[in-house]
């Protein structure tokens, strides 16, 4: 049972714009259809010339504020009048472009409350646009780890009020340092220069690992972000030394939990830049389960014609592909799509309605995806694979594991099943299960 917030302080979502008329109306409804309640919204418009004014408008609840553009095209500026004016002991500044999911603001007032220290949290993103690329937060090796890359989104993190103050106004905290407004003078990278002043002046950063953020990429965007990177490492020389001895430390380790893959890297990121030979296809490797014995699942697929469900970023059609199987792969997450069909032939539709003619197939995969289906859901989807292929092979945690990556999210597990259930399902006797149904139960 989720914990409950003990109480609702006031949060302030401080949007800023420059003629984004066309687009900030969507931003505003996501702030609007939060599960947390307590919120006011500030729309700071850095000088405009589209009808920005006549869009806010249309939401009494939110307040407009509008300044005359001046200095860098960045929103800093922006960011710190909104701030200055808000009233909330948490604060968000979000893209006038991006998105928040309905239980954004209330899972990140819940992780901030854990703790006084905590002065900023930030979630993972999910972009959208120009890119369908998914960044989690990455998993902190110690307290810096967020200096190298979030991996996330810092954009939209929420940060408390007390970090924001003014450097030469006096503070009661004992344990952190203010920190100040972003720096008006950067291009870009506002964020990333705060959350690096944050860190060094002693507050926690947390991060929570789901797909609570939405952002828009713009064609070109990537380029301009590279472009300022200089400016940081000018601001703070000892990033770039860091940044290197961190990736030092992943090479390092690499190489001796998973050789193969470090010398793949080591040819398609060294040999081939320099010698512009052809590159090695890597195995996909997000989201697989590393307890799974991969010679056990292949040895099972019998047959020429195979189904991949969930295929995920094609794994399996990699792995099966070797073997000369001729593999189509099935998944609703388009991210996972446009990866795995390097791999295999790929199909955008439901596993509870496979988009096939019944025994179209010699095999049915399913390697740990059941248990990412509610149960009524899952029964459903048994039937339909057993209908499209003559044989089944599918894979189950023995125990729940609770992997959660939000309500929405395909990589969340919401069900746990037993061998009888899958072949009561399927419709299969127990005493006829070695004939028709592989059914492998993993631990982790």
């Amino acid at each position: 049972m989720k914990e409950l917030i003990a109480e609702k302080p006031l949060v302030s979502v401080i949007i800023p714009t420059h003629n984004y008329g066309h687009l900030i109306n969507e931003t505003i409804e996501s702030v609007l259809n939060q599960t947390y309640d307590n919120i006011e919204i500030i729309v700071v418009d850095d000088g405009s010339k589209d009808n920005t004014h006549n869009v806010v408008a249309a939401y009494p609840k939110v307040r407009y504020i509008y300044q005359e553009h001046e200095g860098n095209h960045t929103p800093a500026r922006a960011m710190n009048k909104g701030i200055s004016v808000s009233r909330g002991e948490y604060i968000v500044c979000l893209g006038a472009d991006d998105k928040l999911t309905a239980s954004y603001i209330e899972k990140c007032v819940r992780k901030m409350q854990q703790s006084s220290r905590t002065g900023i949290v930030y979630t993972g993103t999910q972009e959208f646009g120009c890119s369908s690329e998914m960044r989690f937060p990455r998993k902190p090796r110690h307290k810096y780890s967020v200096l190298r890359h979030p991996h996330g989104q810092l954009g939209a993190m929420m940060v408390r009020r007390e970090v924001y103050l003014p450097v030469s106004q006096k503070n009661q905290l004992k344990k952190a340092k203010t920190v100040g407004l972003y720096d008006e003078d950067l291009h870009g990278l506002e964020d990333w220069d705060f959350v690096i002043r944050a860190s060094l002046a002693g507050w926690k950063i947390e991060s929570i690992p789901e797909l609570l953020h939405q952002t828009r990429v713009h064609r070109g965007g990537r380029v301009t972000y590279h472009a300022n990177e200089g400016e940081i490492y000018q601001k703070h020389p000892f990033i770039k030394g860091y940044i290197f001895v961190s990736r030092l430390f992943d090479i390092i380790t690499l190489f001796f939990t998973k050789p193969k893959v470090f010398l793949n890297r080591l040819w398609n990121k060294g040999v081939c830049r320099i010698f512009c030979v052809q590159k090695i296809v890597e195995p996909p490797e997000k989201h697989q389960h590393v307890w799974i014995n991969e010679n056990s699942i292949l040895k099972k697929v019998n047959g020429l014609r195979v189904l991949d469900c969930g295929c995920g970023t094609g794994r399996w059609g990699y792995l099966l592909k070797k073997k000369g199987k001729d593999v189509v792969g099935v998944d609703i997450y388009r991210p996972y799509i446009s990866q795995a069909k390097r791999h295999e032939t790929v199909v955008l539709a439901s596993i509870v309605f496979l988009p096939f003619k019944s025994a179209s197939f010699d095999v049915g995969l399913a390697v740990e995806l059941i248990e990412h289906l509610p149960k009524e859901q899952g029964i459903v989807f048994l039937h339909e694979l057993r209908r499209v292929s003559k044989r089944v092979v599918l894979t189950t945690p023995k125990n729940f594991e609770p992997i959660y990556f939000g309500e929405d999210h395909p990589e969340t597990h919401r069900s746990v099943w037993e061998a009888s259930e899958i072949l009561k399902a399927l419709d299969i006797k127990l005493n006829t299960r070695k004939s028709a149904v592989e059914c492998k139960e993993n631990t982790m």
